[in-house]
């Protein structure tokens, strides 16, 4: 546990103490490096979407994305899918620890009465998945966070 000593440490019998089990998980599985295959890739996670602006929707649905690393990521080929599979393809770079709000287009919408979003690596892998409900995108212009 020598990368952090904040996180872990060890006593003199060798005893290792988590101090901050998400902040080690995170170093594990996202460290700035791609995940093996099979493992969950922690680096990139929705935490936010605007379902139901004021008003009329079409075109102003947002999907908020953050990077939990490190290091920047560039997002060129991933995409953002909704319930009906439909999906809009991004662009561009996350830096490291930031988020961005991607605004979807009228052919990615997502509905009011409850449904998925799925982030999908640029080889369609699935990144992260959210869902949410009816009773969540009630409230015209309110964000749903995940």
């Amino acid at each position: 546990c020598d990368w952090s000593s904040d996180v872990c440490s060890s006593d003199l019998d060798g005893r290792l103490t988590i101090s901050d089990p998400t902040r080690l998980m995170l170093h594990l599985f996202s460290g700035g490096e791609q995940p093996a295959p099979g493992q969950v890739d922690l680096r990139m996670r929705i935490v936010g979407a605007l379902v139901n602006p004021k008003g009329n929707d079409q075109g102003l649905e947002t999907v908020t994305i953050l990077n939990t690393s490190d290091q920047d990521v560039n997002l060129g080929g991933w995409s953002i899918a909704n319930k009906a599979k439909q999906k809009y393809v991004l662009t561009g770079v996350i830096k490291a620890g930031q988020t961005i709000a991607f605004t979807l287009p009228v052919q990615v919408p997502l509905a009011n009465d409850g449904g998925i979003i799925t982030l999908l690596d640029d080889k369609g892998l699935k990144v992260h998945g959210v869902s949410y409900t009816k009773a969540q995108t009630a409230k015209e212009g309110w964000t749903v966070t995940f």
